[in-house]
């Protein structure tokens, strides 16, 4: 918004508008994330999300710079999807990395850590790359780089969850096999 308003000089009221259209494109976008995950694998799809987001967000701000309302909108639904959907996914990834008895304080405590750790910095330090250097260019920079660690972060849950749930499996399995016989000896 900064950028767009006072660099490139675009009018607030036409990038306030612009950010309420592609929120309502995401509002409408983000379920299908969660059935993508629900059809094939979530691991598959986190990934193809996530590495979808890497060159949208070059395109997302190569569109502002355009300063054309259309251009812009199309970068912001563009750079948004995966994005949405990606985050759709995410509260099943939590949920069942969590055993039921811990399960909505350790997904508060991750969201709230990440949100705080990483949601709430992120306009800071945009703004501070943008003002330490003039370009949008480290901007961009960090916003590929936030999403190499999203997509690291939750391969890696996706795998410890998978491991775990196989260990469970596994272990309630080894339970519920019928003790062994011992054969009867014959004649």
């Amino acid at each position: 918004m900064s950028w767009a308003t006072n660099d490139l000089g675009m009018s607030r009221d036409s990038m306030l508008t612009i950010i309420l259209l592609a929120t309502v494109a995401q509002f409408v976008a983000q379920p299908f994330g969660a059935v993508l995950g629900s059809r094939w694998n979530t691991r598959k799809v986190v990934t193809v999300l996530l590495v979808l987001e890497i060159p949208a967000m070059p395109l997302l701000f190569w569109l502002i710079s355009t300063r054309s309302f259309g251009l812009t909108l199309l970068g912001m639904v563009i750079a948004r999807l995966p994005h949405v959907m990606f985050y759709a996914l995410l509260a099943g990834m939590l949920a069942q990395a969590f055993p039921a008895r811990v399960r909505y304080t350790g997904i508060s405590v991750s969201y709230s850590a990440a949100g705080m750790l990483f949601g709430g910095g992120t306009p800071l330090i945009g703004q501070a790359l943008l003002t330490a250097t003039g370009s949008i260019v480290p901007v961009v920079g960090f916003a590929v780089l936030m999403v190499l660690l999203s997509l690291y972060g939750a391969r890696a849950l996706l795998a410890r969850t998978a491991a775990a749930e196989e260990r469970d499996a596994r272990a309630a399995d080894a339970t519920q096999q019928p003790p062994a016989t011992s054969p009867t000896p014959t004649r």
